[in-house]
């Protein structure tokens, strides 16, 4: 499994379940975390943010 937050230039993470992480009230049992590695991002007007996994920004 990847490091917990798909630390790295551009990991991309999906959980699905408890959200108390991030401040929320529901906790659960059941959850998933999808970690996408080598995704492409891009933004409405079309341009790549992240590009097979990537990061292509910076702040």
């Amino acid at each position: 499994m990847p490091a917990y937050w798909a630390f790295g230039d551009g990991g991309f993470r999906v959980h699905l379940g408890h959200n108390w992480e991030s401040g929320g009230h529901y906790d659960s049992d059941l959850y998933i975390n999808l970690f996408l590695m080598t995704t492409t991002i891009t933004v409405k007007d079309g341009e790549a943010i992240v590009r097979d996994g990537r990061l292509l920004v910076r702040s």
